[in-house]
């Protein structure tokens, strides 16, 4: 009880240095099974609402990793999950999955840039592990969690991108590896029952950027694939993910 994250975390009240230190007190309050009170404590002082618009409006890459530390231990309540999922998500993924992951949108790449690419530096952030972590947590909510995730813009596509990139570095033994690997698992659940064959089969223009099919692959158009289909299942333009 007690705990109240509106004055100290509301964006451009006081300066960074409070922020950090009233996060760094959030993210110690909410980690561990036994804190779960301590979890709800800070939902009913608007501390997901707040944690959204700080991580919407700040620069500092300290502060992003405070705010989805807290996240991350939020999402670890299986009541919290839904509320995150709706208030959340789309923050997470535009301003960190996406950037941190290395995924560009727009990009087509050809066979040896696309190795080049993936092969490159790869930097694991802890904002990166952080807001993956949370995600993970989250696509375990149901149906309609599943269903948000994978329409959510751009976080199939980075998750692929950070999967493909491990392996072409060969490093895959750390957490934001495991937590992609997991949420594209989770995604993947039931995906046959729970998506409309019109998405799946590509009727909708949009499946193949925003759905389970990759869109930085350079999949191919509408006539191409129909041609195609006649004679085989397996699409050459596609890279196999493992």
């Amino acid at each position: 009880s007690g705990i109240n994250a509106e004055w100290t975390l509301r964006p451009g009240s006081l300066d960074d240095i409070v922020c950090i230190s009233a996060l760094g007190v959030l993210r110690n309050l909410s980690y561990g099974t036994s804190n779960h009170q301590n979890r709800i404590a800070i939902r009913d002082a608007h501390g997901i609402t707040l944690l959204v618009q700080l991580l919407n409006t700040t620069e500092s890459y300290e502060i992003q990793e405070l705010v989805t530390g807290v996240f991350w231990n939020l999402s670890s309540s299986e009541n919290l999950k839904s509320q995150i999922l709706k208030q959340a998500l789309e923050s997470l993924v535009k301003n960190i999955i996406v950037p941190h992951s290395g995924w560009k949108e727009g990009i087509i790449l050809s066979a040896d840039e696309l190795n080049y690419s993936l092969t490159g530096s790869i930097n694991w952030t802890t904002v990166f592990r952080n807001g993956t972590g949370c995600l993970k947590n989250l696509s375990s909510v149901g149906m309609e969690g599943r269903t948000a995730m994978r329409s959510c813009h751009g976080l199939v596509d980075s998750l692929l991108w950070t999967v493909r990139s491990a392996q072409g570095k060969n490093d895959v033994d750390n957490k934001a590896v495991e937590n992609s690997v997991c949420i594209l698992r989770n995604l993947s659940y039931r995906l046959e029952a729970e998506v409309s064959p019109e998405m799946k089969y590509g009727e909708k223009e949009d499946w193949r950027s925003r759905g389970l099919g990759g869109g930085q692959f350079n999949l191919r158009r509408e006539e191409e694939s129909r041609k195609k289909e006649k004679s085989t299942d397996c699409d050459s333009a596609l890279i196999p993910l493992l």
